[in-house]
């Protein structure tokens, strides 16, 4: 193995041997360990940066500064895996398919909790805001917009369920109202 510097690439070579750059190996008490990475003149001390901070259980950090998109590139046809505690938690298919506790996610997103416990999936935000699910309309695609052409189902009001659809000029028609007592109401 052999570590050559040719004036603008740093080469790890070896014909056999696994081959690794170690940033902080040999330090005698905790110490923050990072990567920087310098690819322009606005952020002279660093545009990204993979970073380890000291102790045995500190976070690790991948950090991107600018107002251009941080990407996660597969050049083929990989699918991107999310492990944690050793285990697979989260997949995104080179289709585009993402499965949470499955890695062969049957929908667009699939959510397989596989224990004994049931699968729940919250709407939230602040206070006397809509929480909502939109369905777009069956006959439209998402260059309808966003504030029409979709049902709904969420909560407009305190303690009420409420079915419901923006039309094409975006108006509100809340169809179906279902109480917290279980009382239905049909219609505004």
């Amino acid at each position: 193995s052999s570590l050559t510097f040719d004036g603008s690439a740093l080469n790890v070579l070896g014909t056999t041997a696994n081959r690794s750059i170690e940033v902080g190996l040999g330090a005698t008490q905790d110490i923050t360990s990072y990567i920087d990475l310098i690819g322009d003149t606005t952020y002279t001390d660093y545009g990204a940066r993979f970073i380890r901070y000291g102790g045995a259980n500190s976070n690790t950090d991948l950090v991107h500064r600018g107002t251009g998109n941080l990407r996660l590139v597969t050049s083929e046809s990989a699918d991107i895996s999310f492990i944690t505690g050793g285990a697979q938690e989260m997949v995104i298919k080179v289709d585009g398919k993402v499965g949470i506790g499955t890695d062969s996610p049957m929908g667009h997103l699939d959510i397989d909790t596989e224990s004994a416990e049931a699968t729940k999936v919250f709407i939230n935000g602040e206070a006397s805001q809509d929480k909502l699910l939109l369905i777009r309309h069956y006959g439209n695609s998402e260059g309808a917009g966003a504030s029409g052409y979709a049902g709904y189902i969420g909560s407009k009001v305190d303690n009420v369920l409420t079915l419901g659809h923006l039309n094409s000029s975006g108006s509100d028609v809340q169809v179906l109202h279902i109480t917290e007592a279980g009382n239905v109401g049909i219609g505004d």
